[in-house]
């Protein structure tokens, strides 16, 4: 059976069941609001995609006119001129096709293939694309819409997991695709998601461990995100275990993979590190990595969303109850990308977070992530970094506990994003806030939600640089209608609205037109919409 990313099950069962089968009756959302909002047909503004479900896309460093797509069904990587609109695939670079042999080792994947997921745009010729499934980081040319072939070299003595698609130790080859299979040793002690000992019978398959001393261990799966951060490219692995897509689901401890990562070889070279090629996070279900260049130093930061299940359905309602369930705390790791050592966590309790990366603000302050859960905003204050020593001994635990408090929305106090008049059934779909990206001037930050379909308005306030954010920083100003909002009523209708990326640069200034874009899963769709100067 082939394997599909944990995050596009997710995508299908949860807030999915009633809006798939048509079984739900038409709720009322979670009340409305007093906001105006604005309904218009996003028709005029969209342009379909070749498959429904789009990934995570990203604009081309340098080219606020380029954004590329990656679509997962049937595996293509799609670039889009959005200085038109609707947005349209430029005549010199029509959308590539992943071949068979995706990461260029001379042989075809056959049982399993590269489900793609997300884009990083690093530079204006190269977007890093991560794939799951056949999992590997994918190269790609967004100018001449083709994959590109990086030396990938791997140290001698280094110990890769048997299944590993990775050059033989000591070699080097030419490949478009970097394998991301990597053996991961957790700690003595520890346990997955269920709060069973990883060393216990029937946890791990002792047959299955990767560790040449015999240690309790498996090999890295379910790629989720990239980063390239003081000459390093990072990968986290959200580390599925057993139960995929049921209510209880098992993940193992959390892992981000490192590489060196050098763009300015020929050709580019990247190679497993030769000391710590792999970091074991702090929680489980790492879902991204964000860079961060801040406060003197690097920084990567690792979202864990945690283990989430479905709910129960209740037979003595006429709607089919399928909203997910957080099973275990979510926080955010800090990395020193520079030390490659965990530095720090910022607890956010039972939240869920979604599964983009972190929206940071022009300055570096404000870290954002929406609810997978929930129509909740999740927020940290980053100027406590710069308080983190060179030489930490123990991971620091951002909370206030014993030091500086990072966190300004957290599960127990969040940030709640309206919702809208005759919006999704709160049985089936509470809120699921996919996607969150400030503007250039990070005085707006947008936020879309998959259940109603809205797209949401929020106002910053920095002015003063206040010691402490606080909480009166956001403020809902409007919120617009995109989507359908998913009820069984809307099957047919232009639907799921999820990721969103805002335009590099000032409207009206650096160019002209549409400043937001957001993705929608059903049919898929990448829409341009006019916000900041309309």
């Amino acid at each position: 059976m082939v394997t599909v990313r944990l995050q596009y099950l997710t995508r299908l069962m949860i807030a999915g069941f009633c809006v798939l089968s048509g079984a739900c009756i038409e709720g009322d959302g979670s009340g409305g609001s007093a906001l105006r909002i604005r309904v218009s047909s996003p028709d005029p503004r969209c342009t379909p995609l070749a498959s429904a479900f789009p990934g995570l896309f990203d604009f081309v460093p340098g080219r606020s006119d380029r954004v590329v797509v990656p679509e997962p069904f049937p595996g293509d990587l799609t670039v889009l001129d959005v200085s038109s609109v609707p947005p349209a695939i430029p005549p010199d670079a029509p959308p590539l096709r992943i071949p068979a042999d995706s990461d260029g080792d001379g042989r075809a994947e056959r049982f399993l293939f590269p489900v793609l997921d997300g884009v990083l745009g690093v530079d204006e010729g190269l977007a890093l694309v991560t794939a799951s499934a056949y999992e590997e980081v994918l190269f790609f040319d967004p100018g001449e819409a083709r994959l590109l072939a990086f030396e990938v070299e791997v140290p001698p003595g280094y110990s890769p997991s048997p299944n590993s698609q990775l050059p033989a130790a000591g070699t080097a080859a030419l490949r478009t695709g970097l394998s991301t299979f990597a053996c991961v040793v957790p700690e003595a002690g520890a346990v997955d998601s269920r709060g069973d000992l990883l060393a216990d019978p029937g946890v791990l398959d002792p047959r299955l461990y990767c560790d040449p001393a015999g240690a309790p261990s498996f090999e890295s799966n379910y790629t989720s995100g990239a980063a390239v951060a003081a000459g390093r490219l990072f990968v986290s692995t959200s580390n599925l275990g057993s139960g995929v897509g049921g209510p209880d689901p098992q993940l193992l401890p959390g892992a981000v993979l490192v590489f060196d990562f050098d763009l300015e070889a020929e050709p580019p070279r990247v190679s497993p590190h030769g000391s710590v090629p792999v970091i074991v996070t702090s929680g489980f279900n790492p879902t991204h990595v964000t860079a961060l260049n801040a406060y003197g130093r690097s920084w990567v930061l690792v979202t864990h969303s945690g283990a989430l299940g479905i709910e129960a359905d209740d037979p003595g309602t006429p709607e089919v109850e399928s909203n997910g369930v957080p099973l275990s705390p979510a926080s955010i790791d800090v990395i020193d990308a520079e030390r490659l050592q965990r530095v720090a966590t910022i607890p956010l309790g039972w939240a869920a977070p979604a599964f983009d990366r972190l929206a940071i603000d022009p300055s570096g302050r404000l870290a954002v992530v929406g609810g997978v859960t929930s129509r909740h905003l999740f927020a940290v204050d980053l100027s406590v970094l710069d308080w983190i020593p060179d030489d930490v001994v123990e991971p620091w635990v951002l909370d206030g506990s014993a030091g500086p408090d990072a966190i300004i929305f957290d599960a127990a106090r969040p940030f709640v994003i309206p919702g809208a008049p005759g919006g999704a059934p709160e049985a089936a779909c509470a809120g699921w806030i996919v996607g969150t990206a400030f503007d250039e001037t990070g005085t707006r930050l947008y936020a879309t939600d998959r259940c109603d379909g809205t797209l949401t308005v929020i106002a910053m306030d920095l002015t003063g640089e206040p010691a402490v954010v606080p909480a009166s920083s956001f403020e809902v100003v409007e919120q617009f209608s995109v989507a359908s909002p998913l009820r069984a009523d809307t099957l047919g209708e232009i639907r799921d609205l999820a990721t969103l990326r805002v335009r590099p640069g000032r409207p009206e200034i650096d160019y002209q037109g549409p400043d937001v874009f957001v993705t929608i899963n059903d049919p898929g769709l990448l829409c341009a919409i006019k916000i900041a100067a309309r």
